[in-house]
């Protein structure tokens, strides 16, 4: 125990009680003037610390004091022992025996064994010094526990060496000290009578100490138990059995496997492995020490077409343990070469640079040995823009593709044998004017997969109807399953005049088609279910409105038909129409002195319910179905974002493809210059605006701004115009009013647009485009939105 320097230790009793009459002055001593750990007040007999005590050095200090008094009749003194017990306070931590315990036990150890038992001892003495243990940390999987009174380390849950070869345990000792208490004791001295005439009695004194006892201590050491690997795991084959295909004219002592073993022991109850045939056609192999195992008879397959085994591998463990396996060994004739079927010939079809990649046709090939597996490769393409899969032979293509001829060398192996096939892609281009005069044939239950092997024949027997023009200028621009029966197919064309190049009209290909359908049927074997042109049904567009119908292609749904000898890719075709106003009055457009204002044509709801209507140039409308799925569009109604003055739309954190974007709107403004949408993101941006009365489209990725712009039509003039804009990677077109577009593409290689708000609408925070001017006389509606 440790006492404060200067703490009083009462001293009593040290009245004369025989001749307190007499007494004048009485002198208190210490006889042990060596001692310097207490001092006593010479008049008053307080005994004070003088220095700093520990128990642990020394418990116990007798020592002897000397009262004396001085009285008319003489001196007395008197001698005595004043024993002081120094008490113990909790001021010493457990002492580990050791710094670091180790332990070595194998994995197979029993639940419940004591494996290890620490020991900490501390200096204190009683409940100061009672010592407790706990695991503190490194048993969060719980494989250990530990004796709490004796320190035993004992294994709580079965160990795996493959799972953990080594533990390492902190073990925490704590004393069982308490907090700061005070208690007080009795000293008696044994007193040492002089021989003075006057005995002064055995008088009791009192000493009064106090500890410091402090909180519990606690120390800790770590205990490290390492796991010793025994031999539970036999040796695991890479594969449960084994087919080794070889010709008959395979020499002897060929190398026909390498066995693959391995073991989840450690080294010594694992490799090295022996092998070993245990039974089947032992007598026509040999397998050597490391597993390699050949042919010692020469195959004919006219003798024995299959041989069986069962190989088996032993580890160096003790006991060893073994795995066995199946091998069985099929002898075919002389290997042959893939056969393929070439060439093939792939049509893509392009409009505005839209096509977005993917597959495009597949390469063909058999081999006549039944085991073998063929792998596909790209051996030359000289354009870069092509891969095949290896192991379907599915040809991929890149995106934007330009127009023109594409040839490539396709390579198939099975192992031994190569072969090639020539594959021919031609990308073909479609313009707006085909698309504008363009007609559907509906073949009934023709697949068109069928249909492509007879497109040449369809393009001969049209242009032999038409007489005016040849099987090159028939252009097939769609080919896909009729929406209204998949068991149907519709073919999307175009027929070009021999004469002025110019384009037959719709409706008049399809008076020509429908005259001659017979002929059609005879030469292609299949029924005609209608022929028809632009897409405008009988009730389309209400009163004071003409109709006016288009097809267009969406990119969003490439289709691909494959054949092994031809491939057709192209977008999904559908049908759009337009309702023209025909009379002013009926169309609701003002006149002044200045100019004619349009209203909205879809104030008074012209579509039908299920239907989304979008202003159109010419102050006419289009009924669009958002739901592409259903021909019919049946499905909820839909109603367009509609801005006027300064109204708009922010969107923060939208979500959006950053790969590909469309979107579509629709406005008309006497303002120059305004900013219609606008997208901002860390790096990129995307913002459509007018300037200078023509539409601005620029975007950037984060490598290079793209800046596109449509000069042939102004759209300042107070009319409705339709702007579209589709973007794919770094590509981009906008149209206007369905007649003219404009592409560009932003420098750099990055592909992907990353925005984080999105504002459209009447009038558009430009963000921190400079120069951005507020639009007059502003209306937009905003078509669709789509990513």
């Amino acid at each position: 125990m440790l006492t404060c320097l200067q703490s009083n230790i009462l001293f009593e009793g040290s009245e004369d009680h025989l001749c307190n009459e007499r007494l004048q002055t009485v002198h208190v001593l210490f006889v042990d003037t060596e001692e310097d750990s207490f001092l006593i007040d010479r008049q008053s007999g307080i005994v004070t610390l003088n220095g700093v005590l520990d128990r642990e050095i020394r418990s116990e200090y007798n020592l002897t004091v000397k009262v004396s008094d001085v009285s008319q009749t003489g001196g007395h003194f008197t001698l005595g022992n004043l024993i002081i017990d120094v008490l113990d306070e909790n001021d010493n931590e457990p002492m580990f025996e050791h710094d670091l315990y180790n332990a070595t036990i194998a994995e197979n150890v029993e639940v419940g064994t004591v494996i290890l038992t620490v020991r900490a001892l501390s200096a204190d003495e009683g409940l100061n010094a009672l010592v407790t243990y706990a695991i503190d940390s490194g048993n969060e999987h719980g494989k250990f526990e530990i004796d709490g009174t004796t320190g035993g380390i004992r294994v709580r849950d079965a160990l795996d060496f493959e799972k953990e070869h080594a533990y390492y345990l902190t073990v925490k000792a704590s004393d069982a000290g308490v907090r700061p208490l005070s208690d007080t004791t009795m000293v008696k001295p044994t007193w040492l009578l002089s021989l003075t005439e006057n005995r002064v009695p055995r008088t009791p004194w009192w000493s009064r100490a106090s500890d410091s006892g402090e909180v519990a201590r606690s120390q800790e050491v770590t205990v490290k138990i390492s796991v010793v690997d025994i031999n539970d795991n036999a040796p695991r084959f890479s594969s449960h059995n084994y087919t080794i295909i070889r010709k008959e004219d395979t020499p002897l002592h060929t190398l026909l496997i390498q066995f693959n073993v391995t073991d989840a022991d450690s080294p010594g109850n694992g490799p090295p492995f022996t092998f070993s045939m245990v039974s089947g056609d032992r007598s026509g192999f040999h397998i050597t020490y490391d597993g390699a195992l050949t042919n010692t008879i020469a195959f004919n397959r006219k003798v024995k077409e299959t041989y069986s085994l069962t190989v088996m591998a032993t580890d160096s463990g003790k006991p060893a343990l073994s795995s066995e396996v199946s091998v069985t060994i099929i002898v075919v004739e002389t290997k042959n070469a893939p056969v393929v079927s070439s060439p093939l010939v792939v049509n893509i079809i392009s409009y505005q640079n839209a096509f977005p990649g993917g597959f495009i046709a597949r390469v063909t090939a058999s081999d006549s040995d039944p085991y073998d597996v063929l792998e596909y490769s790209v051996a030359m393409d000289t354009s870069q823009a092509f891969q095949i899969e290896r192991e379907s032979g599915k040809i991929i293509a890149d995106p934007d593709l330009d127009v023109g001829s594409y040839p490539l060398n396709v390579s198939v192996s099975d192992g031994e044998f190569t072969s090639y096939a020539r594959v021919d892609v031609e990308v073909q281009e479609v313009t707006l004017d085909m698309l504008e005069n363009s007609a559907v044939i509906r073949f009934t239950e023709l697949a068109s997969e069928r249909f492509i092997t007879f497109a040449e024949i369809f393009k001969h027997t049209v242009a032999n109807i038409i007489q005016d023009s040849e099987s090159e200028n028939i252009h097939i621009i769609s080919i896909q399953r009729s929406e209204v029966n998949p068991a149907d197919t519709d073919v999307l064309f175009a027929v070009q005049s021999d004469h002025n190049h110019s384009y037959l009209k719709s409706k008049t290909i399809v008076e020509l088609i429908n005259g001659s359908t017979s002929n059609l049927e005879e030469r292609m074997l299949v029924a005609v279910k209608s022929v028809f042109g632009e897409p405008c049904l009988t009730d389309a567009c209400q009163a004071g409105f003409r109709c006016e119908g288009s097809f267009v292609l969406d990119y969003s749904e490439v289709v691909t038909i494959a054949t092994e000898a031809v491939s057709f890719v192209s977008a999904r075709h559908r049908g759009q129409h337009e309702c023209i106003c025909s009379d002013d009055a009926t169309c609701g457009i003002i006149h002044t002195t200045t100019s004619a204002t349009p209203l909205n044509p879809c104030d008074s709801s012209p579509c039908k319910n299920n239907e989304l209507c979008v202003p159109t140039a010419k102050g006419g409308y289009t009924c669009t179905c958002l739901e592409e799925n259903d021909p019919l569009c049946e499905g909820a109604s839909y109603t367009p974002l509609f801005f006027t003055g300064d109204s708009y739309v922010a969107i923060k954190d939208p979500v959006l493809s950053t790969t590909s974007t469309q979107l579509s709107v629709a406005i008309h403004t006497t303002a120059s210059n305004g900013v219609i949408m606008y997208g901002d993101g860390e790096f990129d941006f995307s913002i459509l605006e007018i300037e200078e009365g023509y539409v601005y489209f620029h975007f950037e990725c984060g490598s290079g701004e793209a800046h596109i712009r449509l000069t042939q039509q102004k759209v300042d003039d107070g009319d409705w115009h339709q702007v579209a804009i589709k973007r794919h990677g770094n590509s981009a077109t906008i149209t206007l009013d369905g007649q003219y577009s404009s592409s560009g593409t932003a420098p750099g290689f990055n592909r992907e647009l990353n925005l984080n708000t999105l504002v459209f609408g009447g009038n558009v925070p430009a963000g921190d485009k400079e120069n951005a001017e507020r639009p007059r006389s502003w209306m937009a509606s905003v078509d669709a939105w789509e990513t």
